[in-house]
């Protein structure tokens, strides 16, 4: 039997991760769901509560989320996109985010 050192571990299958890890979390998600947004810009009463549908499938055989977000409000409708992943070497989440409302044409990490 091999020792691996500490803080060396083998990373979890992907396999092994869609079916009972991060990876199946991430497919429990898929669907439509729609819900309220509220938008606050300072404390007190909310700017505004929109109505909100995010769509949300999986990307590359499960490997990826893309969520698709859309708020439809009376002053405007702002779509944004969301693609959610997990590094399984790392340990990790990744996100990368953008949007109609703020992020302009970056895109958040």
């Amino acid at each position: 039997m091999a020792v691996v050192p500490a803080g060396h571990e083998a990373a979890m299958d992907f396999s092994d991760s869609l079916t009972a890890g991060p990876h199946g979390r991430l497919a429990s998600l898929h669907g439509t769901w729609r819900g309220r947004s509220t938008l606050w810009f300072e404390p007190g009463e909310p700017h505004a509560v929109d109505a909100i549908e995010l769509v949300t499938v999986p990307v590359a055989g499960g490997r990826s989320l893309r969520i698709e977000t859309e708020t439809t409000g009376a002053e405007s409708t702002s779509v944004g996109e969301l693609l959610l992943g997990y590094h399984l070497d790392e340990d990790a989440w990744q996100a990368v985010w953008s949007d109609s409302f703020h992020t302009g044409t970056s895109l958040m990490q």
